[in-house]
């Protein structure tokens, strides 16, 4: 089992259980760091965004639901490194 921290929430995934769980432990075992890039497409509220700048990569987050985009965008707001469009 893996303990994922995104922000004030954590995740236990168990590996192999479900595609979903696959692709947070796959997202997770990368190393970001500033010069990186990371596209966010449907982003809804930013916990995956949330996390890539806390790394330092420059994140270009999409997310065309408006109330998403407007938590989204209040998440990330405080990162020089984030760039969100709705």
């Amino acid at each position: 089992m893996i303990k994922v921290a995104l922000g004030k929430f954590k995740r236990m995934l168990k590996p192999n259980k479900s595609a979903k769980d696959k692709a947070f432990v796959a997202l997770y075992s990368i190393k970001f760091e500033e010069g990186d890039i990371a596209i966010d497409c449907g982003a809804n509220v930013g916990n995956v965004s949330n996390y890539l700048c806390k790394s330092g990569a420059t994140v270009y987050a999409f997310e065309p639901n408006p109330h998403a985009f407007k938590v989204l965008a209040k998440r990330l707001s405080k990162y020089p490194n984030a760039h969100y469009y709705r």
